[in-house]
């Protein structure tokens, strides 16, 4: 093993509560309520997660995006800042992402040689 290093993992289950919790049988510790983005929906709050700023700034608000009376979903090269694992990259850092909302397509992602990511 690498000594010395330190490393972190960072577990975020959507749309979980206490009560989810409770049926799934995890008997966390300490429980926090949080509170979500506006609007609450997975794409503007995990895109809000992960870049540090709201729906205002990185520009997702549903899984839609509604523009000149068209209708599309909502990719990567939507999102108008980058996130941890980009920001990471961007200072030597390598990540492993798995089902992050709004990672495909890839050629829209910061500093990929630095990270592996299986997409949302």
């Amino acid at each position: 093993m690498l000594k010395g290093k330190k490393k972190v993992c960072v577990v975020g289950l959507d749309g979980v509560n206490a009560k989810v919790l409770d049926l799934m049988g995890v008997k966390p510790s300490t429980i926090y309520t949080l509170k979500s983005t506006i609007p609450p929906y997975t794409p503007p709050a995990w895109t809000s997660i992960l870049t540090g700023v709201n729906p205002g700034w990185h520009g997702i608000y549903s899984f839609l995006k509604y523009r000149r009376g068209d209708e599309a979903l909502n990719t990567s090269w939507d999102v108008m800042f980058p996130r941890l694992f980009e920001m990471l990259a961007m200072n030597g850092l390598r990540s492993i992402i798995i089902n992050a909302p709004l990672t495909y397509p890839f050629d829209a992602l910061i500093g990929r040689e630095k990270y592996v990511i299986v997409p949302d």
